[in-house]
């Protein structure tokens, strides 16, 4: 359906799957990524915390008509009706509940293994679980973000993690609650999903779930 830059979704449309990443620990701002096992899709959302309306993990059947549906860069979301320059607007909060369906939230959900070779671009807003990475030799002892040296504020920030082969960004939220943590300097594994940042392919890490092997 997406075929140009921003289409409405005018047929009775409905995606079911989970919330596998969203703001509650300030990874994605302003968005929750829905995975319902065979590919995943970006919903714009606006709220002061999303997580409110959309946990992590929930259950949540979307009702696509009267939304739009757009690209954004290389990657497809949906939204509201654009107004200005976006592709998609946001959903309001006070609109959220009208187009989707919250149910229980399963912190069993099980992300595809995928080696970062395995990653492309038809992976887009997939959960994922890659495993055996590192931070590149070049980032190691620096934060998952970087501060801006005039005010201090965080910054958002790209960092990269390799397999020994393969190397992948990952895309870091100024406004994630880790951003001062140090980056692991051991052999790890991690969850994310698939985004797209600045047209290419990037990992966005979800709950903070980077494990030490």
């Amino acid at each position: 359906m997406a075929r140009g830059s921003s289409q409405p979704i005018k047929d009775d449309v409905v995606v079911r799957g989970r919330v596998v990443a969203n703001d509650c620990l300030g990874e994605l701002p302003g968005a929750v990524i829905i995975d319902d096992g065979s590919a995943g899709i970006k919903v714009m959302v606006e709220a002061e915390r999303v997580t409110d309306y959309l946990p992590l993990y929930s259950s949540v059947t979307l009702y696509c008509s009267g939304l739009y549906i757009g690209r954004q860069g290389r990657g497809v979301v949906v939204g509201a009706r654009p107004t200005e320059d976006f592709v998609v607007d946001r959903i309001d909060k006070k609109h959220i509940l009208d187009y989707m369906a919250v149910g229980d939230a399963d912190d069993g959900c099980v992300p595809l293994r995928r080696t970062l070779a395995e990653i492309k671009l038809g992976d887009a807003y997939r959960y994922v679980v890659v495993e055996g990475v590192s931070v590149v030799e070049e980032e190691q002892g620096l934060a998952w973000c970087d501060r801006d040296p005039l005010t201090g504020f965080y910054q958002n920030s790209v960092r990269h993690i390799t397999d020994g082969t393969d190397t992948l960004p990952v895309v870091v939220s100024k406004e994630c609650v880790y951003a001062q943590e140090a980056l692991p300097p051991h052999t790890f594994r991690c969850e994310a999903v698939v985004d797209i940042y600045e047209g290419e392919i990037a990992l966005r890490i979800t709950n903070h779930r980077v494990e030490q092997l």
